[in-house]
């Protein structure tokens, strides 16, 4: 498998994975070795965390583990079932070879999108599963607004299910009738921009998307 890096978000750390059981952390500055994490099969993706002191991975094992980085232990193993309590439907079907990563900009909420289009949010605060997201049609990618409040997610079909990011609510299907391209959420999050088919954009005011009578 191909070697990879990724740097924090401050660029002040780095780490290194790919090919092999374990990812290495260091300090860009002083070139320390801060952490090295040992994983039972091959490491795929990772992503950090807004505050530089945990990451999140995912490889061949198709688990998805939260890591602090300095002492090397597993803060959690985010589980794929529904928490009791929630009282919602177990996702089905096998999970795939997670492909994607993306943290909300305060770092509390984590979405992942697997090789067969499966995709599911969990909060990182509560580590537990909060939607699925690839229930009716296959996810190709997910973007937070910069304020963490909402999620976007781009489908096969050429739409896009737009998320209350905290909630865990399907709000709206936006429909394009072209192949989808690019999305871009607003800095003041108020908005959300789209492009599709021959250069045709969209642009969506948020404030008037409602809760989706149906789950999307």
């Amino acid at each position: 498998a191909e070697r990879s890096i990724v740097f924090g978000s401050d660029g002040g750390m780095v780490a290194r994975f790919g090919g092999v059981h374990v990812v290495h952390v260091w300090d860009m500055v002083s070139g320390t070795l801060i952490g090295s994490l040992l994983h039972p099969d091959n490491v795929g993706i990772v992503a950090f965390l807004p505050d530089g002191r945990r990451l999140v991975t995912a490889g061949a094992d198709r688990e998805i583990r939260l890591w602090w980085i300095e002492s090397g232990d597993v803060l959690s193993t985010l589980s794929y079932e529904w928490s009791r309590h929630l009282g919602k439907q177990q996702p089905t079907g096998d999970v795939g070879l997670v492909e994607q990563l993306t943290l909300s900009p305060d770092g509390t909420r984590l979405v992942a999108i697997d090789e067969t289009g499966r995709g599911w949010l969990w909060s990182l605060r509560s580590r537990r599963l909060m939607a699925d997201l690839g229930v009716l049609t296959s996810a190709k990618t997910a973007k937070f607004s910069r304020d963490s409040r909402w999620l976007a997610v781009t489908h096969e079909d050429a739409n896009v299910s737009f998320w209350d990011a905290r909630a865990g609510t399907p709000m709206q299907m936006l429909s394009h009738v072209e192949p989808f391209h690019a999305m871009e959420f607003s800095p003041e999050s108020c908005m959300l921009t789209s492009l599709s088919g021959a250069y045709t954009v969209k642009v969506w005011d948020l404030s008037t998307i409602a809760i989706s009578a149906t789950p999307v």
